[in-house]
């Protein structure tokens, strides 16, 4: 039994022979009418013969038949071909061959999409390829349609670990936060982990290795070794170099770091992370 997709066109050919096997013609060609077909066990016939071609005989030749079944077509017969079922064709006709009546002789049979699965469908639908290769739908995230600005998806600023969160409110150095109660814990569980600082030289003058903060006064000594320290503001803006050495000095925290490219100034702004 053949196995076939949905929509395809079967084609079965058969020979017609007397009883020592020589190919014999019918008593008149056959048409679309001379056969039916059955679907799975049931005792129920195509209803018509839509989408049925017959050639008899095929290419000219003596007892040779050919013919062909257009499962696209279901007009008269829908639900008729379906994926997951097996056909079975036979002659059912008054015309004889070698005066025996063929009434009843199974000629073939095919199932669709029952043997084998279908790589041109995933879950039972019809997939689309670029350069023989399955194409990826883009455009659902989770099986819900995503949001897209300049071909690109939007991230979904509204939910936090899939749960909706309501307006979060950061203030510029991330001390105060405000807003839907689990986002704002997310975030403040973040804003503790980093330390913003101003460069102070009203005790020290800054070096490109050494710098002072009036506002952090951390007083364990070695607090902030292995950190990394980015300028937000100044000529250093965007720099970032790692802490050697942390100390308190007369109130002031006192920074050694892998050398800057210059002197950090007096009220520069910076961030420990």
């Amino acid at each position: 039994m053949r196995d076939r997709a949905l929509g395809s066109t079967v084609r079965l050919k058969f020979t017609t022979t007397d009883a020592n096997g020589a190919p014999v013609a019918p008593s008149a060609a056959f048409t679309a009418s001379d056969f039916r077909i059955y679907k799975d066990g049931s005792a129920t016939e195509k209803s018509t013969t839509n989408g049925i071609t017959v050639t008899s005989p095929f290419d000219s030749v003596t007892g040779r038949h050919l013919i062909e079944i257009d499962t696209s077509n279901s007009t008269g017969d829908s639900g008729f071909w379906a994926s997951g079922s097996a056909y079975f064709v036979e002659l059912n006709t008054a015309k004889t061959v070698n005066s025996q009546s063929v009434g009843g002789l199974e000629i073939g049979s095919f199932s669709i999409e029952l043997q084998t699965a279908d790589v041109r469908k995933n879950a039972g639908t019809a997939i689309t390829a670029s350069s023989g290769r399955q194409e990826v739908n883009v455009t659902h995230f989770g099986g819900t349609a995503g949001t897209f600005s300049g071909g690109r998806p939007e991230a979904n600023t509204t939910h936090w670990a899939g749960t909706a969160v309501g307006s979060v409110t950061v203030n510029s150095n991330m001390t105060k936060i405000s807003g839907d109660t689990q986002a704002a814990t997310q975030l403040a569980l973040s804003a503790a982990t980093i330390v913003s600082g101003t460069v102070d030289n009203t005790a020290f003058t800054p070096t490109t290795t050494e710098f002072e903060a009036d506002d952090i006064t951390e007083a364990t000594a070695q607090h902030y070794n292995g950190r990394t320290v980015i300028f937000t503001s100044g000529a250093l803006l965007k720099q970032a170099t790692s802490i050697s050495n942390y100390s308190l000095q007369s109130g002031r925290g006192h920074f050694t770091v892998v050398a800057l490219t210059e002197a950090p100034g007096n009220n520069d702004t910076f961030i420990i992370v």
